[in-house]
């Protein structure tokens, strides 16, 4: 479950990989070693395998980054790499979401059996994917036809449960032989989720926090007296074993190279490939790439709410309903001017917000500004 490096990590995937798939890695750094500089970098990923169905689990997964990055090193998915989720679905004619849910699926198998084969448990994993076996039950048919996507972080955007305490929570969860952990909800949750739904999009969480602890927690919070992750309104629950990583290759255009993802990230085209129907909201943007398509939200802190000036408690009082603002107005302007959800929110966005304020500070008025973003939308940079 970890980013790239430019070393190869042999310790990291011996632990993790068979003796033949580490001879494999031996023979892919000896025939870069002997290559010049200027030819070396496309050494860094391996090749697919010549032949197929035989060498997946270590020909589909890109290296791990040394320990010291990681940081939830020392879970019992540490030494288990992230897959090449583009040469995943080239190599298996997958879905993104579906080649995305393998590795989720590969990453259980390899917790439940570390010490198992893990070309089998790839294979498994596989058959699983093909199927749409989705581990959280994923309402596909929601995320399909509704008018638009709304994806939630969890941590610090609609719950605490770092800063929460006895004296200030909303739940307490009480995992299997581990401490209980109380959770403070940020005021307007409930309230977006219905009113998103409402207005007829969807909603799905996503968690870069581990697996479990994303399961228990969502099963424990209720809304409507159901658990959070099986209630109709939310169409699905991503954690850590769905962020992905990205090589810089292959090529783009002559000798550009993609950007790599070295943190491991969320990817909204789980939800919408073409990225014309979601948005994400979500206080930390280090784990997100998507920027056009990104709403950043201060921090939720649960002590600061409970115990912190009446000022600062109405600030965190309007961070929900702000964004459900945001969207309403944003799905008016859509279905009015006929454009895609996400350009008629884009002026809202992380990226969308720079333009903005360079606009108004150029002289124009906050809703020209808005306005001019939808209408010029190739204003707005691509990528920071």
């Amino acid at each position: 479950m970890r980013p790239a490096s430019t070393r190869t990590p042999r310790p990291l995937l011996a632990r993790a990989l068979p003796t033949v798939a580490l001879a494999v890695v031996t023979a892919l750094s000896a025939a870069c070693a002997s290559r010049s500089p200027a030819r070396c970098p496309p050494c860094a990923s391996a090749p697919l395998s010549p032949e197929p169905q035989t060498a997946d689990a270590l020909a589909l997964s890109l290296p791990l980054l040394p320990a010291w990055s990681l940081k939830y090193v020392g879970t019992p998915s540490a030494d288990t790499p992230r897959l090449d989720i583009d040469a995943v679905i080239a190599r298996h004619g997958l879905r993104r979401d579906q080649a995305v849910e393998l590795q989720n699926h590969f990453f259980d198998l390899r917790r439940a059996a570390p010490t198992a084969e893990p070309q089998s448990q790839f294979d498994a994993a596989l058959q699983r994917a093909r199927e749409d076996r989705f581990e959280d039950r994923r309402d596909l048919k929601s995320l399909r036809e509704r008018e638009f996507i709304v994806v939630f972080d969890l941590d610090d955007t609609l719950y605490d449960q770092y800063r929460a305490s006895a004296d200030c929570h909303d739940l307490v969860v009480e995992p299997p032989g581990g401490a209980p952990r109380y959770i403070k909800f940020a005021p307007g949750w409930d309230a977006a989720i219905r009113q998103i739904h409402k207005l007829g999009g969807a909603v799905a969480l996503f968690s870069a926090n581990l697996d479990d602890n994303v399961l228990q927690n969502t099963g424990a919070w209720r809304l409507d007296n159901t658990p959070l992750r099986d209630h109709p309104s939310v169409a699905g629950v991503l954690s850590n074993s769905h962020l992905v990583q990205q090589s810089a290759a292959p090529l783009i255009q002559g000798d550009k190279r993609r950007a790599p993802i070295m943190e491991a990230s969320k990817d909204l085209r789980i939800f919408d490939p073409t990225l014309t129907r979601v948005i994400i909201v979500d206080d930390n943007p280090i784990r997100l790439f998507q920027f056009r398509n990104t709403r950043v939200t201060k921090k939720f802190h649960a002590d600061r709410y409970c115990q912190g000036d009446a000022q600062e408690r109405a600030a965190h009082d309007q961070v929900l309903p702000t964004v459900v603002r945001e969207l309403e107005e944003s799905i008016t302007y859509a279905r009015a001017n006929k454009v895609d959800f996400a350009t008629a929110y884009l002026p809202y966005s992380a990226l969308g917000q720079l333009t903005a304020r360079a606009l108004i500070d150029g002289g124009l008025a906050p809703a020209d500004a808005i306005d001019r973003i939808r209408r010029q939308p190739e204003l707005v940079e691509d990528s920071y």
